[in-house]
């Protein structure tokens, strides 16, 4: 299942927050609840696209953007001090996009292996 059908089997936007997708899940599990009567099918689809977005919500949340104002802040304080003569403030500058871009890289992966980890830990438990 893709990630696109996770969003509609809770009803939620494609940019919803971990709290919005939280309420939907607890919404949507109550109301397809195999002990009120619900389709235990549906039941599990919920349980498998919550899974799956709150892991991805999270980690997407917490991922680039936060990333780059740390280190946005932490270079304008490093270049901002006489310390350094303009090589080494530009070797710093070097470094710190080449974190970023294997930082992004690195993120990427370990989002597409959680993904995929979550997707066969689903298939296993059909």
């Amino acid at each position: 299942m893709s990630k696109a059908d996770y969003y509609d089997i809770l009803g939620v936007k494609k940019d919803a927050s971990a709290d919005e997708i939280k309420k939907a899940f607890r919404k949507k599990a109550i109301e397809l609840h195999p002990d009120k009567g619900g389709d235990e099918k549906a039941f599990k689809e919920v349980n498998e696209a919550y899974e799956v977005l709150k892991n991805v919500n999270v980690t997407t949340n917490l991922g680039m953007p936060e990333l780059v104002e740390i280190l946005a802040v932490f270079l304008v304080e490093i270049l901002s001090k006489d310390l350094m003569d303009s090589l080494d403030k530009m070797l710093i500058l070097i470094l710190a996009v080449d974190l970023v871009i294997f930082l992004m890289e690195f993120l990427a992966v370990v989002f597409r292996k959680i993904e995929v980890l979550k997707l066969k830990k689903a298939e296993m438990l059909k």
